[in-house]
């Protein structure tokens, strides 16, 4: 009856997993947390330095906003952000194809596996034509 016990290795090891996968993700959140961070500081350095264009209400600071203001060109930012949103949209979409051909080719192997008369399109695991193959 020793289904469920373990010896006192088998626990230190993984209990030694248990505190490698806290520390792996304690390391992630601090990076994703100075990640963060640096944005906010880069922005509020932006801002900082806008500062005093703004306050001054003269004339020369109003232009000096102005030309900062044209040299964004927010417009193309704009461009730029939507750009980044649709690609990062279809890498999500084309991982999610990749996984999913994935588990179908390894089903299909499985199948062929105990069928002689199968045979596979010699296609990589992912879908993608192996490299060396002339199409």
């Amino acid at each position: 009856m020793r289904d469920n016990q373990m010896n006192k290795n088998e626990l230190a090891f993984e209990q030694a997993k248990l505190a490698a996968r806290k520390f792996e993700l304690s390391i992630g959140f601090a990076s994703h947390l100075a990640i963060i961070f640096g944005i906010l500081g880069c922005v509020w350095l932006v801002f900082e330095g806008l500062r005093p264009l703004v306050q001054g209400q003269s004339a020369e600071s109003i232009t000096a906003l102005a030309s900062v203001v044209q040299a964004l060109e927010l417009g193309s930012v704009a461009g730029y952000a939507w750009g980044a949103v649709a690609t990062g949209a279809w890498w999500l979409e084309r991982k999610g194809k990749l996984r999913a051909i994935s588990q179908k080719s390894r089903y299909q192997k499985e199948v062929e596996a105990s069928d002689p008369d199968r045979t596979s399109s010699g296609l990589t695991e992912t879908g993608a034509t192996p490299r060396g193959v002339r199409t």
